[in-house]
This record gives C-alpha cells, structure tokens and sequence, in this order.
C-alpha cells in the first residue's frame, strides 16, 4: 500500500514563528559571535519589495502532523546546537567567517 504522504511537499517546524534578527542573535550566542549583526542586504544583492520580507516567518506544520503524526520534539535552540555542530566538523581549518 503506497503512503498518502508520498510525493507531497510538507512544511516542517514548531508553528512559532521567529523574527530574523532574534534567529542572527540566537545563531551569534550559540557560535560566540561577537561582531554586529547587519541587517539589511549585503552591497548589491538585489532588493525585494518590503512585503517580500516580512519580519518573521512561521512554518505551519498542520498538514505533515494530519498526514504523518509529525510532532516537534526539538527545540530550536537544540537543533541549532545539533546544526553548528555537524557543520563545525565538516568545516575546513582554514576557513573562518568573515564579519561584514
């Protein structure tokens, strides 16, 4: 029996949302980052229209947890822990993140 879930796109995540600049300070914490953190975008990046950016953004999980019983079980804060250390490990010595 093939499963209703099945070549379907889902959104996956808490239902709460998070503005960016508390996701770049939250990010900045857990990395030890002590350099500001510039909002806006970066020297000629293509701009949007202000209602293409909205101050935070909110994943709605519903349709994953009616299909397949999704539930968050991990914290943001502990998958951003669980995200910088995969990467940490897989970073090469040499290269380090240059503030803006």
């Amino acid at each position: 029996m093939e499963n209703d879930a099945n070549r379907q796109t889902f959104n996956v995540g808490t239902g709460t949302g998070i503005s960016m600049q508390a996701l770049a300070e939250k990010v900045a914490e857990l990395t030890d980052y002590k350099e500001k953190i510039v909002e806006g975008y970066p020297p000629g990046y293509p701009r949007r229209p202000a209602s293409a950016d909205p101050p935070y953004l909110v994943v709605d999980p519903s349709k994953i947890k009616a299909k397949i019983g999704y539930r968050t079980i991990i914290t943001l804060e502990d998958g951003l822990r669980k995200m910088i250390e995969y990467f940490s490990k897989r970073r090469e010595p040499s290269i380090r993140p240059q503030a803006c």
